[in-house]
């Protein structure tokens, strides 16, 4: 009956917001899968805390959890490899979040490390959040009746710290970006949660969050909070490039001023130009580490940087502004799908 669900697993409520509790990958120290039982335990142990968090607070919103019984293993030898087999599989069951691990056997060695994948289907202009994330490096594995006697073991605070996520997230999807930023900032003060263990995403999502919130109250104010948010996650991580790709936005915002004030008088030249430096950074990390669709979201923000710089200072930066947007509506027109917003806005 595994197989069988494994090659072919039910979808999930499209009208729900959607979380897969992914039995746990184990391994041994050369990444070569195991046979064993460890992985669903722990996933059980730790999905029970899960439901239980998203059970505990009134959402308001409908949503579908599928527990790890009801699920199998994401296998594959490394990081990379397991996270596109769980984008995948969050794209064919209608996912909006899968939750996998993996288990490095290793005699009394052993590690677990708790990774999530974000499906771009739910949130618009989804590849700000897309994809693979880990909440931190591996942790030494703990039998579970160990995890039941210890207060606020690791292994439990990032399952609280990621269920607060998810919950963040599910409001994410439909746009209420309060509630979000409400959920986000909970599971940043978690108090059990050291201080750089994987909060770099918090802090990511946070300032994503003030962005989509500035967008729709067509004002600034929330900017300054995601400038913060993005610079307290690259303090964190140095090479983390959405982090390095939000903060080129916060500082292209910023350098343009209040909206209803687009003049040219009121743009901050210089902190135009060192948004497009930024954007230039998170290309070479992006391209660095395979972060999926870095260089679409780079060509179409310097896009933006050039067209104002064209409008402000020198004409000939138009025609730069137009050869990054045609990019983008071509790679669109040549069947990238994912690139549908970007086209959009590039038209």
């Amino acid at each position: 009956i595994w197989p069988i669900r494994c090659l072919l697993p039910a979808k999930m409520d499209e009208s729900k917001f959607a979380v897969a509790f992914n039995t746990f990958t184990v391994v041994n120290k050369e990444g070569r899968p195991v046979l064993s039982s460890a992985g669903r335990d722990l996933a059980s142990f730790l999905y029970q805390r899960f439901a239980h968090n998203f059970d505990d607070l009134d959402l308001r919103l409908p949503y579908e959890l599928r527990p790890p019984d009801h699920t199998c293993a994401i296998l594959g030898s490394t990081p990379a490899v397991r996270a596109r087999r769980a984008e995948a599989l969050a794209e064919r069951i209608n996912a909006d979040i899968v939750v996998y691990g993996v288990i490095t056997q290793n005699g009394d060695d052993s590690e677990f490390a708790l990774e999530f994948s974000v499906s771009r289907n739910r949130f618009a202009e989804g590849e700000d959040i897309a994809g693979p994330h880990a909440l931190g490096g591996p942790l030494p594995l703990r039998p579970i009746e160990d995890l039941e006697h210890i207060e606020y073991p690791a292994h439990v605070v990032r399952t609280d710290v990621l269920s607060l996520i998810a919950m963040g997230l599910s409001y994410y999807s439909v746009d209420n970006y309060d509630r979000a930023i409400e959920l986000f900032t909970e599971a940043e003060e978690h108090e059990y949660w050291p201080s750089t263990d994987g909060r770099e995403i918090i802090q990511m999502l946070l300032g994503n969050a003030n962005l989509r919130l500035a967008s729709i109250q067509q004002s600034t104010e929330p900017v300054p909070l995601a400038f913060d948010h993005y610079q307290r996650a690259l303090e964190i991580d140095p090479a983390y490039a959405r982090a390095k790709l939000g903060l080129g936005v916060a500082q292209y915002l910023t350098a343009l001023g209040e909206p209803d004030q687009l003049t040219a008088d009121a743009v901050d030249r210089e902190l135009l130009l060192e948004a497009a430096n930024t954007y230039e950074e998170a290309r070479k990390l992006g391209l660095e580490q395979g972060v999926e669709l870095v260089d679409s979201r780079v060509r179409f923000g310097l896009a933006q940087i050039y067209f104002r710089w064209g409008l402000i200072e020198d004409p000939a930066w138009l025609d730069r502004a137009q050869e990054e947007l045609e990019w983008v509506r071509d790679e669109y027109l040549a069947g990238r799908s994912e690139l549908s917003g970007r086209a959009g806005h590039a038209y």
